[in-house]
């Protein structure tokens, strides 16, 4: 009989020192890797599989390698959502949000952020390429 409870592991897994290197010159919003980027994160994701594959981790996760933050690429795949890379704290953004007052109060007076410039719609897969990623990396028998 099955234990009456399940856990696993699908989210972030620590990045290695090459992988932190290499996106070391990202920004937070950055969508688009250089050819040294890729490279590196393709081989830690790769990496990665083997070793969950050796443990008998399941699921088998990227490590979220590709990402910045977890939500990386979703709002920035979005019809009519734009990523604005200047805009002025807190000026540019709505009143009271407590983020952007910490942000104000830490010294910063600009910040990158997605918004709405016109109607929302979901029309391709956000993380499509990162499943192809993580597909390469994984022997089809698993």
């Amino acid at each position: 009989m099955a234990p009456p409870f399940r856990s696993e592991q699908v989210g972030s897994l620590i990045r290695p020192a090459s992988l932190l290197e290499s996106q070391s010159s990202m920004g937070f919003y950055s969508d688009k890797l250089s050819k040294n980027q890729a490279a590196a994160t393709a081989s830690a994701i790769a990496y990665a599989a083997k070793k969950q594959l050796e443990l008998s981790i399941r699921p088998i996760t990227s490590g979220e390698y590709e990402r910045t933050i977890f939500f990386s690429g979703f709002f920035e795949n979005l019809q009519g959502m734009e990523v604005r890379q200047d805009l002025r704290i807190p000026q540019d953004f709505r009143t009271g949000l407590p983020n952007i007052t910490g942000l104000a109060k830490m010294g910063l007076n600009h910040f990158a952020a997605v918004i709405a410039t016109g109607k929302i719609k979901h029309a391709t897969s956000a993380y499509l390429p990162a499943w192809e990623m993580i597909k390469k990396a994984v022997p089809q028998e698993h």
